[in-house]
């Protein structure tokens, strides 16, 4: 049995200050209080584990009490949660016209400990809340940089070691080209096209095999207590592989002057045999 905290609140909002909590929606819309069935949003995490969509109703159990619930949206919550009306559960769980916990935002600690004298009363350092997600993330997107790092400089050295062999393996066939006429543009041409090929390739199917990496990466890593998402973006994808498309065609210049100090008539003999 998988365990989530259930939260009541008076009111949601996805920005401003209309609401103590302010959500990200993911899909779906922010549940209405007084449906026939209560309303409610649930985590990303939690919809991806247990594959409840929007638009399902699903029974859930507060203590000895079950109650039906309708998801109308996903929400980018970091803890396993479902969200609703406190006005929708309040009879069936007992709970009407108090709340179990009382939360104070606060700016800076000036508030200090929980009030002795008010009893279940928690105070949030809104600030303090910020900046341990705010390091939590960074740290995340280190370890990401590292392995893009490793990932760019593992495919340049593969792709190099292509190119080269691409070279070197044709020696025989450019020369005799050479011999038969063909031009110094013409024959940057030749390579221009063959290197632009082998980087698109290089580019194409490195960008593929690395999000499905990093997509394997971030099933692994998640459990019910920690879930984890691979939010692409097209950009950097796009970027890693310009650089990979431009780092081949800069081998076109190596490939010319390598022809420029061959010997074209040994060469082209053994293109013969």
């Amino acid at each position: 049995m998988c365990s989530s905290d259930l939260e009541a609140r008076t009111a949601f909002s996805t920005g401003g200050s209309t609401s103590m909590h302010n959500s990200t929606l993911m899909e779906g819309r922010l549940p209405q209080a007084g449906a026939s069935v209560a309303e409610a949003v649930l985590d990303q995490g939690s919809s991806t584990m247990l594959e409840w969509d929007v638009g399902d109703t699903v029974s859930i159990e507060v203590g000895v009490t079950t109650i039906d619930v309708q998801i109308v949206g996903v929400v980018n919550e970091f803890q396993r949660s479902l969200w609703v009306h406190h006005s929708d559960v309040a009879d069936d769980l007992g709970m009407e016209g108090r709340f179990n916990v009382a939360y104070l935002k606060a700016q800076t600690t000036a508030l200090g400990a929980s009030p002795s004298e008010v009893p279940g009363v928690q105070v949030v350092d809104q600030q303090e809340l910020r900046s341990s997600f705010q390091s939590a993330w960074e740290q995340q997107s280190e370890i990401m940089s590292v392995f893009i790092g490793v990932g760019l400089m593992i495919a340049a050295i593969i792709l190099l070691n292509t190119l080269v062999i691409n070279l070197t393996e044709h020696d025989a066939e450019y020369a005799t080209l050479r011999i038969l006429g063909a031009s110094a543009p013409r024959m940057a041409a030749i390579l221009t096209v063959e290197h632009a090929i082998i980087g698109t390739l290089a580019a194409v199917s490195g960008s593929v095999f690395s999000i499905l990496a990093a997509q394997g990466m971030m099933v692994s890593f998640s459990t019910w207590s920690f879930y984890f998402t691979l939010d692409l973006e097209y950009f950097t994808v796009v970027r890693y592989g310009v650089i990979l498309l431009i780092a081949s065609l800069l081998m076109t210049p190596f490939g010319i002057a390598r022809l420029r100090r061959m010997d074209l008539v040994e060469r082209s003999k053994s293109f013969g045999q």
